[in-house]
């Protein structure tokens, strides 16, 4: 579950423990009335972008290019505001928010999960790069204690001519 619905449940909970009529809630003390405000706001929030959420989701099942295959066409709907409005009883107005912030909510999770991908890809790069330079660097220690090795070779092989 992720941290959305583990929150709305908890929140649900909550809410559910005030009551569920007039008398319940008529018996609340003040301090628990006026602390019944913060779960109530919690859930309402969290409803609100459960609903923007799915409603972003509409939109994109219903773009333009699939015509009347999209999910807002095949019922009927001209388009996905249209829907929502439908299902949720909202303005024309406030459904088309709905949509926006939720198509909204949609791109900028999708271009926050493309950077992290690209840290990681430039974070890989720079690991591969310093892994080459490292390599680079013992083949150049090799290669001069090689040459060394023979310049002392061949001095000796002088040496023994001489």
């Amino acid at each position: 579950m992720n941290n959305l619905a583990m929150e709305l449940t908890r929140a649900a909970n909550a809410v559910a423990a005030l009551g569920g009529s007039s008398a319940e809630f008529a018996g609340l003390s003040d301090t628990e009335v006026l602390a019944a405000r913060v779960p109530i706001a919690a859930l309402l929030r969290l409803t609100n972008t459960a609903a923007a959420l799915l409603a972003g989701t509409n939109a994109e099942r219903s773009r333009p290019q699939l015509g009347q295959s999209g999910l807002a066409a095949r019922p009927g709907f001209g388009n996905p505001t249209l829907m929502v409005q439908h299902a949720t009883g909202l303005s024309r107005i406030e459904a088309g928010r709905l949509v926006a912030v939720g198509v909204l909510m949609s791109e900028t999770e999708t271009a926050e999960r493309d950077a992290a991908a690209a840290r990681e890809a430039a974070q890989a790069a720079q690991a591969a790069a310093e892994a080459a330079e490292a390599a680079a660097q013992v083949m150049a220690e090799a290669a001069a204690a090689a040459a060394v090795d023979a310049a002392a070779e061949a001095q000796q092989a002088k040496w023994e001519a001489a």
